[in-house]
């Protein structure tokens, strides 16, 4: 077969792969468009739901010590939600000033809540990063733009003072 008699082929070829698609679709399988479509009202969103960064009341660098993510529709008691631990956690666990040169195992370690309890403007957060499974509380209460509350491991009886805010652009 000559070279130009096989080019006229696939060109052919493409140029009927170009044309509608749904031109050769059978009506039995072709999608059906109701004349009555209603539209769907979606949830919309907790006051609460979205990105926080937390910080030590108490520091006057607003190192972050975590950052925090709540998912929840208007109106609910229960959501879920997720975090990341920076460094000065670190201090914070071991009831400590801080000071951003603690060591621990917890740095960027990051993973979801246990539980997440709404309240109208208040929320608690339950996690266990430890490795000795011991209950972290995250109490926290709308305040404005931010949260402010306490983190709170009762088995070390340490309860500090925390603020959340809406993170800024470029910072942790």
């Amino acid at each position: 077969m000559p070279l130009r008699i096989l080019l006229a082929i696939l060109i052919a070829m493409l140029a009927s792969a170009c044309t509608a698609a749904d031109a050769d679709i059978p009506a039995a399988i072709a999608p059906v468009v109701a004349d009555d479509t209603t539209a769907v009202a979606m949830p919309s969103p907790a006051r609460l739901h979205g990105n926080w960064r937390l910080v030590a009341a108490d520091d006057p660098h607003d190192a972050a010590l975590m950052a925090f993510s709540i998912q929840a529709d208007a109106g609910d008691t229960t959501g879920s939600g997720d975090y990341v631990l920076y460094q000065p956690f670190c201090d914070v666990i071991a009831g400590l000033p801080v000071t951003g040169d603690a060591d621990c195992e917890l740095i960027g370690l990051g993973a979801t809540f246990d539980r997440v309890w709404i309240e109208g403007d208040s929320i608690v957060l339950v996690s266990r990063p430890t490795a000795d499974g011991m209950e972290h509380r995250l109490e926290l209460q709308r305040r404005g733009d931010s949260l402010v509350g306490h983190y709170i491991i009762r088995a070390n009886d340490i309860r500090r003072a925390v603020i959340a805010m809406r993170p800024r652009a470029g910072t942790p």
